[in-house]
């Protein structure tokens, strides 16, 4: 009866002395410190804006900010005190009677004005008559001779070819050019003729023209001024 008894202390002994064993090899649990969530969530965030940085870089247009408008150039725009098309119509109305007098020479000589020739030639005339008379009345679209005569107080022959144009006012020539008949030697008279005709309407006209030399010098400029009631 002892000796179970001793065997069964024996048993508790040796049952204890395993729990100690055991105790001593259970791996010792290290407890981490606590993470530092605001550092953790800064460090996100750089890495946040490290990546917009790039993506910006990369695609400046999709995320830039708009940048401030600049203002247009200032456009000038040139503006014309009178319009061309208004002063061409005026210039070309025709003239009224009032007005023939400050177009028309105020030397005693109608139909004729004295005039600078081109360079120096040996060309020069006298005025002598002229026909029709200023302010004459013809019907529209009539016909009509307008006469200058003159004498060649010059040191040269005027040839056929010399003639007389249109220079400025109603053209009312019947041809751009209307030439000698003859030659005109220096001392004689002779009539230069351009053949006119009315304007088909009513108003006072005033024709410019020139008497010119083959070589085109101007020897002198007559004018016609006519009425068409």
């Amino acid at each position: 009866m002892m000796r179970l008894h001793k065997t069964t202390r024996a048993l508790a002994g040796l049952a204890f002395g395993l729990l100690l064993l055991v105790g001593c090899t259970t791996p010792t649990v290290v407890v981490q410190p606590t993470a530092d969530i605001p550092a953790i969530r800064t460090e996100a965030a750089q890495t946040v804006v490290a990546k917009l940085t790039i993506a910006a870089a990369l695609n400046p247009t999709a995320t830039e900010a708009p940048t401030q408008a600049q203002p247009e150039p200032a456009v000038i725009t040139a503006t014309l005190a009178a319009s061309p098309t208004a002063a061409a119509e005026t210039a070309t109305q025709a003239p009224t009677a009032a007005s023939v007098a400050t177009q028309r020479p105020t030397s005693a000589s109608s139909g004729f004005v004295a005039t600078a020739t081109k360079r120096s030639i040996p060309d020069t005339l006298s005025y002598i008559s002229s026909s029709p008379a200023d302010l004459a009345t013809f019907t529209p679209g009539a016909k009509f001779d307008a006469t200058w005569q003159v004498k060649n107080t010059g040191t040269t022959t005027w040839k056929p070819e010399y003639y007389i144009r249109f220079a400025r006012g109603t053209d009312m020539g019947e041809a751009p050019r209307f030439y000698l008949d003859q030659s005109v030697k220096p001392g004689d008279t002779v009539s230069l003729v351009a053949d006119l005709v009315a304007p088909p309407n009513s108003g006072t006209y005033v024709a410019y023209y020139e008497f010119c030399t083959n070589n085109a010098d101007i020897i002198f400029t007559a004018y016609v001024a006519i009425v068409v009631p």
